[in-house]
């Protein structure tokens, strides 16, 4: 562990995780809390702070969502103070009397009965309530006391951080318009790939530039189907071949009972289903379709920032989605990708991609992807910037 020069420098600065997640999880949040945990474990001493679902919290949760559902209503119960109380166990506050800093991960609904007892938190999220209400499905059509709870809550969890850390300019934007958080106290640090270092560098020391050549290998990673736009993905491949361009499109991360036989049927689309990255032989098998594809296309409608970016630029992907949310970040127009309008149809993204290919634009994003993953776009860099801001606040707080 390293110390951390703020006036604790004879010892291990102490870091709390509190988070829903365990920080071992390459699963959950997309692995996204893994390597944030990763990452603190190299600044300091880190113990996580679970916080725990009670019992029946499932039962009661999806009954709230059904019951919301006879009304024509979204509703996430969860998302409501007393929710909140009724289907998480409380954290015992005092516990965070012995950390010197509390990171609180993806915990909006947790936060507002806490006492930190003073303690420097930083909050860590991909996004605000103002931002993803009537954006991500999910969020759309709430009732109005659903509205003003999630904003509640997500006021107060914003309030009570020393410093909001967020993974796009486009969240960071919203807490300090929506929820007047002081912009000093606002912080962007772009996420990166949640495939390992030795991998990516043992691929990029073999392939020092991809090549493109006929057919064209498409990914299509992601775990929602309607919302990261396989449809249009699907019509975009099919577009290319019927212009005789020879295309598959990969669809990774979807179990093939949640596609549509419509698409999932067509020759051209191949369906590799959910891969767990905490299963070894799943995690190769991912890692080895992301390695063989010329480019990841995700025509996703609602995003805060998707890991898969970052995954697709560590590998040499040049990337085509929908420009939206928080994916400005990770994909720069003409330089690892490009960014449509949304509304943009299948034959839309296949025109770019022809478009690209035929310019030999492709070698040249690919090249470039690389170079963004190597300069921000990887976990190391996070680690080392959330390292400053951790210095900051500790050399302010030890001056207080």
């Amino acid at each position: 562990m390293n110390n951390i020069d703020n006036g604790l420098s004879d010892k291990k600065i102490r870091i709390g995780f509190l988070s829903q997640f365990s920080p071992f999880d390459k699963r959950a949040s997309s692995g996204t809390n893994y390597s944030i945990a990763k990452q603190l474990s190299k600044i300091g001493e880190l113990e996580w702070i679970p916080i725990r679902e009670r019992p029946l919290h499932r039962y009661i949760r999806g009954a709230g969502r059904r019951i919301a559902r006879l009304f024509g209503k979204n509703f996430d119960l969860a998302n409501t103070r007393f929710g909140s109380k009724l289907l998480f166990h409380n954290v015992n506050d005092e516990v965070f009397r012995k950390y010197d800093i509390v990171c609180a991960f993806f915990c909006m609904s947790n936060m507002f009965y806490l006492d930190f007892h003073k303690i420097p938190v930083i909050y860590f999220s991909d996004a605000t309530f103002p931002c993803i209400l009537n954006y991500y499905p999910t969020y759309t059509n709430l009732p109005g006391f659903g509205e003003r709870e999630g904003r509640i809550l997500e006021e107060i969890a914003v309030s009570k951080a020393t410093c909001c850390v967020y993974g796009s300019d486009w969240a960071a934007q919203s807490a300090i318009m929506d929820l007047k958080k002081n912009p000093d106290q606002v912080k962007v640090v772009e996420y990166g790939a949640n495939i390992s270092d030795e991998e990516i560098e043992k691929y990029n020391k073999i392939h020092k530039a991809k090549e493109f050549s006929l057919p064209l290998q498409i990914l299509f990673l992601g775990v929602d189907w309607n919302r990261k736009g396989g449809n249009i993905a699907a019509e975009a491949v099919g577009w290319l071949n019927s212009q005789g361009i020879p295309a598959t499109l990969h669809v990774v991360g979807i179990p093939p009972e949640r596609v549509p036989e419509k698409y999932g049927n067509l020759d051209y689309v191949k369906l590799h289903g959910f891969l767990n990255k905490n299963v070894e032989s799943d995690y190769e098998k991912l890692a080895s379709i992301i390695q063989t594809s010329h480019c990841l296309l995700l025509p996703t409608k609602a995003e805060c920032s998707a890991i898969a970016f970052a995954e697709a630029s560590a590998f040499g992907l040049p990337i085509f989605t929908h420009d939206t949310g928080g994916i400005a970040n990770y994909v720069i127009g003409g330089l690892n990708g490009y960014r449509l309008p949304l509304g943009s149809t299948g034959e839309d993204f296949g025109r770019q991609i022809l478009l690209s290919f035929q310019n030999d634009e492709l070698s040249e994003m690919s090249l470039q992807g690389q170079r963004l993953y190597k300069e921000k776009l990887n976990w190391n860099h996070w680690g080392e910037e959330i390292k400053k801001i951790i210095n900051e606040i500790m050399r302010v707080h030890s001056t207080c």
